[in-house]
């Protein structure tokens, strides 16, 4: 997922990236790599979707610039009945934000 916030962007526009349905195994994590540079670079959040809910599940959460450099995320899943989706939610500002190497492992 890529969000850039030069024009035609505008503060509060948002960039969604919805994983396929996931069924809870066991202890889940999962993994992934971002970048956050620039000046006010807004709000990264990921957050849990169970099935049939309207009610995300804030899972993490990542503001301003974190430096011009890739930098590993790691999350524990937290069990679920059903299936879920994760949800990535970068709100825009002024810079832009990069999400790469979603993994969900075991």
């Amino acid at each position: 997922m890529y969000i850039e916030s030069s024009s035609p962007r505008h503060p509060g526009d948002v960039a969604t990236l919805n994983s396929e349905m996931l069924s809870y195994t066991g202890h889940q994590c999962m993994n992934f790599w971002y970048h956050m540079y620039g000046a006010n670079i807004g709000t990264l959040r990921i957050w849990i979707l169970p099935n049939g809910t309207v009610n995300p599940i804030p899972l993490w959460e990542l503001q301003n610039a974190q430096g011009n450099q890739w930098k590993q995320g790691s999350i524990a899943l937290p069990k679920q009945t059903g299936t879920f989706m994760v949800s990535f939610r970068q709100q825009c500002s002024v810079s832009f934000s990069e999400i790469n190497g979603l993994h969900i492992c075991p």
